[in-house]
This record gives C-alpha cells, structure tokens and sequence, in this order.
C-alpha cells in the first residue's frame, strides 16, 4: 500500500476543485479514486505524458515510480517546459504525435 498524504488538498484552489469533482470527500474518498493506489503489474500498458512545469508533475513522477516498484508497464514521456494541459502548451502537436507513435507501435 501507497503511504502517502494529500497535501495539496489543503491549498485553498484544490480545496475548491475537490469540492467541485467529488462534492463531500475525505482523505479516504481522494484514496479509492486515486490511480496511485490501484497499481498492480498486471494493468495494461500505460502512457504518461507530463509536462515538467506542470503543478502535478511530482505526483505523475511519484506515480510512475509506483508502477515501476510494481512492475506494471508504462513509458513516462516528460515534456521539458510544458504546463499542464495540452491545449495550453504550444508544442502541443509534438506530443500528438508522440502519443500516435506509441499507440501504432
């Protein structure tokens, strides 16, 4: 099991966003929907794309450590600059086509 604390769920924005996806919650609700506690090493493979200057880019990295200590399959593919979402990164084609190249192999 995962020993971990959500920390960023008392900045006052998250509080906000949590609110808003899952209405009443506790730390024990953000566990049961959280992918960091269902790793296991026969999951399907799984791409991550993450950019580095993303406010959740220690999370994917913690995440993908978990895989890694689990021996599920995955690439992390880091995009050096990049904030979070695509549509708000002007490379954005690029990873496109990095996620297409993946997916045919």
């Amino acid at each position: 099991m995962v020993s971990m604390t959500f920390t960023w769920a008392s900045d006052a924005g998250s509080r906000a966003m949590l609110d808003r996806d899952f209405g009443a919650w506790d730390e024990e609700i953000l566990k049961r929907d959280s992918p960091m506690y269902r790793v296991r090493s026969d999951l399907p493979p799984l791409l991550l794309i993450q950019g580095t200057k993303d406010e959740l880019y220690g999370g994917t990295q913690a995440y993908a450590n978990q895989l890694k200590k689990a021996g599920a399959r995955y690439q992390l593919i880091l995009l050096e600059g990049a904030p979070h979402g695509m549509e708000n990164w002007a490379g954005m084609r690029n990873g496109s086509s990095i996620s297409n190249a993946w997916w045919t192999g």
